[in-house]
């Protein structure tokens, strides 16, 4: 791997970052990112 680390927020805590909802938004994050480099 190479290149950036970024950062984002995620309203939660670390010990809760793979709940329903805090792991949707960190997929949500990722997906739009993956989009941003295959075009």
């Amino acid at each position: 791997m190479n290149g950036a680390i970024e950062a984002h927020d995620v309203a939660c805590s670390h010990k809760d970052m793979t709940r329903p909802g805090p792991i949707a938004d960190i997929g949500a994050i990722v997906a739009a990112r993956r989009e941003e480099l295959e075009s």
